[in-house]
């Protein structure tokens, strides 16, 4: 017994050696996604923090250029604080006075604190989330500087945020949600169909006078009843017992949601159109949804990422999906401000699935 077994694992050994696919996806990817990520959370030199102002204080801060948001121009200040215990923050000041467009940079991550300065009584007061930790730690670091630059503590006030649609866990909210559309896709779809190719299942259906196309749309049809299902629980589930409020259109929340639903489906039969081993296929799909999972705003706001970066992540699926979802959800947006999202993600699912469908094999 015991030769056989022997022999039975360096049978096993050489199966493994003779697929360098399989090596690549279970040992190779692993080390450089460890190696990718601790250069993408390893100490930067410098790090930005973002706060709106309703007006600058006459303090002698230097210009940066200006940004936009929505077409409208905002000034920037820029400040940077060095110390050992914190290191270097870089603090940019986006002046504005109307509370529309603060709320609006609020809940798109784009600040964490917001501050009203009282030049009448050179006073300031802060307004953040505390269950934020990040939002903590900025607040500490320009009240700081502000006070370096000679505006007193004693005159500052502070206000948590607790209004819905203000505090982390809204922003959180819409990124779960689309998260969960793009695993249910990639995991349920892509995996699915490599799991039946690999197991000889999908051979089976080639003597059927069945189309492709028609097993296909099937499968996503399936898919997203399942994947509204799971949606409609933690949106309810949220509004129930952390207070959540959709401000926008429920029937536009549907749409933009079938919009990234088709994006992922069409990606997803992409992927799994060729593939019939399973390692392979799960390395894929991890090559895919990771990198989206950091970068594309679900649990931080992707402003935090160097300029060149933010071009790139601005077209990701994922972040087209999430920026929509918190554009519906949170500022209540309207069909004509989301065309582009629209337009994009059913564009995109549509080629990646006709792609997917045209190189598509049963075996």
């Amino acid at each position: 017994m015991m030769k056989v077994f022997l022999k039975l694992i360096q049978t096993q050994f050489k199966e493994l050696l003779r697929d360098p696919g399989v090596l690549f996806w279970g040992i190779g990817f692993p080390i450089l996604m460890a190696i990718g990520l601790s250069i993408a959370f390893s100490p930067r030199e410098e790090v930005n923090r973002i706060v709106s102002i309703n007006k600058m204080p006459d303090i002698n801060l230097s210009k940066e250029k200006n940004t936009t948001l929505d077409g409208q121009e905002i000034l920037v200040y820029q400040s940077t604080i060095s110390s050992q215990s914190i290191g270097r923050n870089r603090i940019s000041f986006y002046v504005t006075s109307d509370n529309l467009i603060a709320d609006t940079l609020l809940k798109r991550g784009i600040v964490q604190v917001m501050i009203a300065y009282d030049d009448i009584h050179n006073s300031y007061h802060y307004s953040f989330d505390p269950k934020n930790p990040e939002a903590q730690l900025t607040y500490l670091i320009v009240r700081a500087q502000l006070e370096k630059n000679g505006l007193p503590a004693t005159n500052e006030g502070v206000t948590a945020m607790e209004v819905p649609g203000t505090r982390y866990v809204d922003f959180l909210l819409p990124g779960l949600v689309a998260m969960g559309v793009m695993m249910s896709c990639m995991w349920g779809l892509s995996y699915g169909l490599i799991e039946r190719r690999s197991k000889k299942l999908l051979r089976r259906l080639v003597a059927t006078p069945m189309r492709k196309s028609t097993y296909l749309l099937s499968l996503i049809f399936v898919r997203v009843l399942f994947a509204i299902f799971e949606a409609a629980i933690l949106i309810f589930f949220a509004m129930l017992f952390l207070d959540f409020k959709v401000h926008g259109s429920w029937s536009l929340l549907l749409l933009i949601f079938l919009a990234g639903h088709w994006a992922f489906s069409g990606l997803a039969i992409l992927v799994a159109s060729r593939t019939t081993v399973i390692e392979i296929g799960t390395g894929i799909i991890n090559t895919i949804t990771t990198p989206m999972i950091v970068l594309s705003g679900v649990f931080f706001s992707y402003e935090n990422f160097p300029s060149w970066a933010k071009l790139i992540i601005k077209y990701l699926p994922l972040t087209v999906v999430t920026d929509g979802y918190r554009r519906v959800m949170l500022e209540g947006a309207s069909v004509e401000s989301l065309q582009i999202y629209l337009v994009a993600l059913f564009l995109f699912g549509t080629i990646t699935f006709l792609t997917g469908l045209k190189i598509f094999k049963w075996y």
